[in-house]
């Protein structure tokens, strides 16, 4: 969660200023670069609370002693182990 959230503040300024430098040039385009910033924050917030339920749902199963099943991502998994 850590790495994720430090990754994605990095690709967040990196785009900002990328889209800052572009739109430097046009007039009455600042707030483009303020909404991607705030796109980029609410992503990185549906990813983390994604995980967090996803870690909450294998800790339970973890505790009743089962195999939690999760469509494409347990595929996933075991095609890699």
């Amino acid at each position: 969660m850590f790495l994720l959230n430090w990754t994605g503040s990095i690709l967040k300024h990196v785009l900002i200023g990328i889209i800052g430098l572009i739109f430097a040039l046009l007039p009455g385009t600042t707030m483009v670069a303020a909404l991607i910033g705030s796109a980029i924050d609410w992503l990185l917030l549906l990813i983390n609370s994604l995980i967090y339920i996803l870690m909450i749902y294998g800790l339970v199963f973890a505790l009743l002693g089962k195999y939690a099943e999760i469509p494409g991502l347990s595929a996933l998994v075991r095609k890699n182990m």
